[in-house]
Order: structure tokens, then sequence, then C-alpha cells
């Protein structure tokens, strides 16, 4: 549990990069006939809408561009290995992926969901650190990346909405193309990234809230999660901001523990 005493001032808002969702030509068909939970459903529609065209976008970037988190690529395996040590035979058998289809993702999100039973909040709490780490670190969604992407800023949204959020290692078992291990690494690999700045204000929140229903609405269809009351609004900022807290602290803690780790070159030299 996180100690609410830690939770740092109300830092000033960063600029954030809008969410700009569009449909294509097949999504007023796709919404019409998948959505069966409109709590739920649709929600999950407009993050995966909006995760599609990412990937679309991120697909147009440089190949220098898209080698340099190998740690979030799924041809990387397991995803914390070195990708200079993957056999050479191994790059020549890759082939080339197709940007899944909003269904896909839609589906993907909703086979996660059904295991997980994370608040539907999360689902805009997640999209928001998605948004970041690309603002942050400049870090594109690709075809091979979206899902261990998507799967960590998942995890940190449920972390950072509620203390009874589920473990890495259930995660593991919902989600069983990567080992706990892997899930650990993409956590870790995925603070650093966001500078460990997992902090929302109520005001961020909620221009996700209304970019993703105002995308619902435009199918002349109900959104139906309710927006965030004042309370549930002062304690997302407050433990987001805690969380913040903690992961800066037991991220320097992993570096002071690395640091004692390595033996001087005196002691090498002596012996000792």
């Amino acid at each position: 549990d996180v100690d609410m005493a830690d939770a740092a001032p109300v830092a000033a808002a960063e600029p954030q990069r809008k969410v700009e969702p569009r449909f294509n030509s097949t999504s007023s068909i796709f919404i019409s006939s998948t959505i069966t939970r409109p709590d739920i459903d649709e929600i999950i529609f407009c993050v995966a809408v909006v995760i599609h065209d990412r990937v679309e976008q991120g697909e147009q970037s440089s190949q220098d561009r898209r080698d340099l988190f190998p740690f979030f690529s799924e041809e990387n395996n397991p995803l914390y290995k070195d990708p200079a040590e993957r056999p050479r035979a191994d790059e020549q058998k890759k082939k080339k992926r197709e940007v899944p289809c909003e269904e896909a993702i839609f589906h993907t999100i909703q086979s996660v969901y059904e295991c997980a039973k994370f608040p539907s909040e999360c689902l805009i709490i997640s999209l928001v650190y998605i948004e970041r780490l690309s603002a942050k670190s400049h870090v594109p969604l690709l075809v091979t990346s979206w899902r261990p992407i998507l799967l960590a800023a998942l995890i940190l949204a449920q972390k950072v909405w509620d203390d009874k959020s589920l473990h890495n290692a259930d995660f593991s078992l919902f989600c069983p193309m990567f080992t706990l291990k892997e899930i650990n690494h993409l956590e870790i690999k995925f603070l650093e990234l966001l500078e460990h700045d997992v902090s929302i204000s109520a005001s961020l929140y909620a221009s996700y809230y209304f970019q993703l229903r105002t995308l619902c609405n435009r199918e002349n269809r109900e959104f139906k999660l309710k927006q965030l009351d004042s309370a549930a609004s002062s304690g997302l900022e407050t433990r987001s901001q805690a969380y913040t807290s903690l992961f800066k602290r037991e991220h320097k803690e992993r570096l002071s523990q690395s640091a004692n780790a390595i033996p001087s070159a005196r002691s090498l030299g002596s012996g000792l």
C-alpha cells in the first residue's frame, strides 16, 4: 500500500499531446455489431480506435527510431534479451506484420478485462500513460510493441487507481504470452521512460474522458462511463502523486543497490 503522506505537492501539469482519434470506414459497422455491454465495451472500443491510429502513426517512424526500444518488441524473445545476442538467422526469418484492425485491438483489451476486471477508469488512465510515454521519450507504438506497452500501461493504471490492485503475477496468468520476469521488466522500462511520473491531475483525466466520450458520441451512442466526482478526482490526484514518489524512491534504491554491488578497483586489486 502507498503511504498517502508520501504524496508530493500538486505539480504543474505537463503539456500533453491531445488524443486525436478518428474512425475509419468500418468503425460504425463494427461498433454497432460488436458492442454488447455499453458500460465497458464502448470505452474499450474507443481506446482501441486511438491505439489503432497510434500504431499506424508509429509504423511511419524511421527504422532507427523503431529500433531504440527493443524491450517492448515481441520479436525480442524474451523481452529482456539483448537484441545483439539474437542469431542473425532469426532476423532473416522475421515476417512483416500488418497493423492490427480496431476489432483485433478491441478483443485484446476485452480479453484482458474479462480476466482482470479492473475498473473502467483504468482504461482512460492507461491511455494517458501511453500518450505520455510517446510525449516524454518518443516511443512509437508499433505492430510488434503495442501489446507489451498496453499491458504495462494497464498494470500501472490499476495500481494507481486502487490499493486492491492485481499483482504482476496475476497478469502473467491472464497474458501467458509474457512471463512474470518479462512483465516485471516491462513495468520497470515503462516507468523509466515515463521518468517515473504517473501523476494525473483532475483536469488531465477529464480532458481524456471528454475526448473519448466525444469519439463515442460521433456514432450516436451513449457513453455510459460517468465522469469522476470531486472526491474521486482528488483521490486520483493524491494516489498518483504518491505513486510517483514511491516509484522514484524505488528507482533510487535500485541504483544504490547496483552501485554497491560493483566492487571497487581497490578491493579487486587486493583480492578482498
